[in-house]
């Protein structure tokens, strides 16, 4: 049986199990972190008693506080929302890796069923794995043959790959500064349970170096166990998951908050009436032109008829008289014209006066 099908209980695994788990949280187990909230469906959408929660570390026990309610919110009985998908109306809009929940709704003040609309502070509380504070005085880990991917808040060193062990594996273990292990069981088999102590009393290992072997697989890891560095209930070093420990430990609370709204969603009542008009806001700063638009590459439009004649404009001012010109040239003499009629004669002059006598 491989590590995923051993530490998580996966969403469509879950569908199959369905009436074996109506009483339990649906929920995807992984390396502890501080939970989170992504996804509230009040349901049914008209009138809530319930709300389905998809987020990430939920842990086994999650506690839901709801609004002003003093008790945590119960747990509903039947989870089998988590795994039927609701649809377009609802979420998630994806269940991979999420854990999921289904709580019961309190009953509002007037007695009846469902909670009235509003906004809602929806909080989760989980306890923490149990994290080793003084040196302990024995490990306890279940064996389950797998590669070096799981995760532990050391990082510590692993090697090597046991997915491929059927048969029972030899473990051979050492510690640092010639302190020793005992292990209460070698070979194991998969999911059987192993304890180290120290195997001097009064010396116990800062370190586990541990060889795991069956046929031609074999996985190295080592990491601290001092305290020193963190190490809790539920830390995975290659095939060896810690499961508990002997010694001084504390347990943390963490939790989210998520603000809920329920109802103001459906198409109730008529709209109100439309509120005044707001004052006119200042004119923006003209925006940049534009860039000049590209030639239309249309036909030429038909000419257009011709427009009637305008009226006479008025008169100009006289120019100014323009230079005398040069004298043409003389013209050749005409031929002599007719000799004109004899005129009357004229009339008899007056007598002069006579001479003087000799």
């Amino acid at each position: 049986m491989n590590t995923t099908s051993n530490r998580m209980i996966k969403a469509n695994f879950a569908i199959i199990l369905v009436g074996v788990i109506a009483s339990t949280i649906l929920y995807l187990p992984s390396a502890f972190g501080t939970p989170k909230i992504h996804e509230v469906q009040p349901w049914p959408i008209d009138g809530p008693t319930q709300l389905i929660i998809w987020g990430k570390d939920f842990g086994d026990n999650p506690q839901f506080h709801f609004g002003t309610s003093p008790t945590y919110l119960n747990i509903a009985s039947d989870q089998t929302l988590c795994p039927t998908p609701l649809g377009s109306v609802a979420p998630p809009l994806d269940t991979t890796d999420f854990d999921c929940v289904v709580l019961d709704l309190p009953v509002s003040n007037n007695g009846e069923p469902n909670v009235p609309a509003g906004d809602y502070l929806l909080a989760i509380w989980v306890t923490g794995p149990e994290l080793c504070l003084e040196k302990p005085s024995s490990l306890t880990f279940e064996y389950i043959p797998t590669d070096c991917s799981g995760f532990n808040q050391q990082g510590a060193y692993c090697e090597g790959d046991m997915t491929g062990s059927t048969g029972s594996a030899d473990l051979i273990a050492s510690g640092h500064n010639n302190a020793g292990w005992i292990i209460t069981s070698t070979p194991v088999a998969d999911m059987d349970t192993v304890i180290f102590t120290a195997s001097n009393p009064r010396k116990w290992p800062n370190e586990l170096i541990l060889n795991i072997s069956e046929g031609a697989d074999s996985q190295d890891i080592q990491f601290h166990t001092s305290c020193s560095q963190p190490l809790a209930v539920g830390d995975i070093f290659g095939s060896m998951e810690l499961i508990a420990f002997e010694g001084e430990k504390e347990s943390a609370m963490h939790h989210d908050l998520y603000d809920l709204t329920i109802g103001f969603l459906s198409n109730g009542g008529p709209p109100g009436p439309t509120g005044p008009t707001g004052a006119t806001g200042a004119t923006g700063a003209d925006g940049a032109t534009g860039a000049t638009g590209a030639t239309g590459a249309g036909a030429t439009g038909a000419t257009g008829a011709t427009g009637a004649t305008g009226p006479a404009g008025a008169t100009g001012a006289d120019g100014a008289t323009g230079a005398t010109g040069a004298d043409g040239a003389t013209g050749a003499t005409g031929a002599d014209g007719a000799t004109g009629a004899t005129g009357a004669d004229g009339a008899t002059g007056a007598t002069g006066a006579d001479g003087a006598t000799g």
